[in-house]
């Protein structure tokens, strides 16, 4: 019953079922350093309040690929006010070092996914971050 009516008030509130819950899928690649670069498919965790929006926390880590070594993501994604559906968040921030290197991760997430089921069942076009 609660939850129902949680559900009912979300919808009202925010335009939209499943706010609460929502994540966002993270996918491309790194801008280049130390001459490579690495893929990124990761899914943020769900909505937290933040100054301007919600915020969604980024924690995870890059994909090894044709190097042998990964780096770990933790961060924030940029706010966003906007609900519905269709938002997405800009995302500016480094990877942790590893090797002593950086990579810079700029660009958008994909939109708005009920659960992390669905965010990993996402299609989203290579390359997004590599601006």
């Amino acid at each position: 019953m609660l939850e129902s009516w949680l559900s009912k008030l979300e919808e009202h509130s925010f335009g939209v079922s499943g706010f609460r819950k929502h994540v966002h899928k993270i996918s491309g690649t790194t801008v280049a350093q130390a001459g490579h670069n690495h893929k990124l498919s990761l899914v943020t965790g769900p909505p937290w309040p933040g100054s301007g929006g919600h915020i969604h926390r980024i924690l995870g880590a890059t994909e090894t690929g044709k190097s042998p070594h990964a780096h770990q993501m933790k961060g924030w994604t940029a706010p966003s006010i906007a609900t519905s559906a269709e938002h997405t968040h800009s995302i500016e921030m480094n990877t942790k070092e590893a090797e002593a290197h950086v990579h810079a991760v700029h660009g958008l997430t994909s939109a708005f996914a009920p659960s992390r089921a669905m965010a990993l069942a996402t299609r989203t076009p290579d390359g997004v971050f590599d601006k």
